[in-house]
């Protein structure tokens, strides 16, 4: 808005410089005040017009979310941060499903396509990677999308675990203590004679608790 705001005040002063020089007053002090605001004004567009392209560049190389990237299986993911969480599941023997539908209790709608969900375990896994935004507007937009996420998958049951930026350097253990908080277990690998006892669909939901970043 702000660079806006410059380029409307440049074209009415240019205009009014023009008029004010080429005026056949005698005076031309209205002439010359507006080429010196002119002259203002083009300092100012193009000072701001700066200001966002530099932002703009840093924006471009501080934020990884977002760079579309292939997982170790040949998997197209969103960004390099879940390219990172999808090859630690593959280490780790975790079978999940890329953006499987989180839906409401009876099926009827759909919530959100969560990151990843693991189907040995019934979790849905969020990966909140915007949380970090340096534009306060878009992370607040951002923030205010989380929070309804998660209150609909409290609302409607759904086991989730949440993962942060801040926490990949530490994803192994990070991950390991949403999983046991979510539910109950402590073990990564699901052992495979639980499975005629506890089913597909994995064990029931402990808790949903949500961390901050």
């Amino acid at each position: 808005m702000k660079l806006l705001y410059w380029a409307l005040l440049f074209i009415l002063l240019l205009f009014g410089s023009i008029a004010g020089i080429g005026s056949s007053l005698p005076n031309f002090a209205l002439g010359d005040a507006f080429a010196f605001l002119f002259l203002i004004s083009l300092i100012g567009l193009v000072v701001t017009g700066l200001f966002y392209l530099v932002r703009a560049i840093q924006f471009g190389r501080q934020e990884v979310y977002g760079q579309p990237s292939v997982t170790q299986r040949g998997e197209a993911v969103r960004s390099n941060s879940e390219k990172v969480i999808a090859d630690y599941f593959s280490r780790s023997g975790i079978r999940y499903v890329y953006e499987q539908p989180a839906m409401t209790r009876w099926g009827f709608r759909r919530i959100s396509r969560p990151d990843f969900y693991l189907p040995d375990y019934g979790v849905y896994v969020e990966f909140w990677g915007l949380v970090n935004l340096p534009d306060s507007s878009a992370r607040s937009r951002y923030e205010k999308s989380m929070r309804w996420k998660i209150a609909q998958y409290r609302r409607n049951g759904i086991c989730f675990a949440s993962l942060y930026p801040s926490e990949l350097g530490i994803l192994d253990a990070a991950f390991r203590a949403k999983l046991e908080l979510a539910t109950g277990r402590t073990e990564i690998r699901r052992p495979d004679y639980l499975r005629p006892f506890l089913g597909e669909g994995g064990p029931r939901c402990y808790a949903q608790a949500e961390y901050s970043a």
